[in-house]
């Protein structure tokens, strides 16, 4: 946590994939992929961003988050890359 209540979320993972035989649908060869994901989320308090919202907006908390995952495989066709962006709006409950 920073100062103010707002936060940075992040992680990185990286994954190897050995397949045992081929699949003689798509290709001779084995296939093995590398794949690597990297995330981030930052939030902040609503009333951090808004000073005068008023007491309904305090137990609220602003995310804004963003991945980006690269395969690569032997075989072309599993190659990729995927891109995501989120934004949120969460609220906290007490009991």
């Amino acid at each position: 946590m920073f100062g103010g209540g707002d936060f940075l979320l992040s992680s990185v993972a990286v994954n190897y994939d050995r397949y045992d035989d081929a699949d003689p649908s798509i290709s001779a060869r084995t296939r093995h992929d590398w794949a690597a994901r990297a995330r981030m989320t930052y939030g902040i308090p609503w009333g951090s961003v808004f000073e005068n919202a008023g007491e309904f907006w305090q137990p609220f908390t602003f995310t804004l988050g963003g991945e980006a995952y690269r395969q690569v495989s032997s075989i072309t066709n599993y190659t990729y890359n995927n891109y995501r962006l989120s934004i949120g709006l969460n609220r906290r409950w007490t009991f």
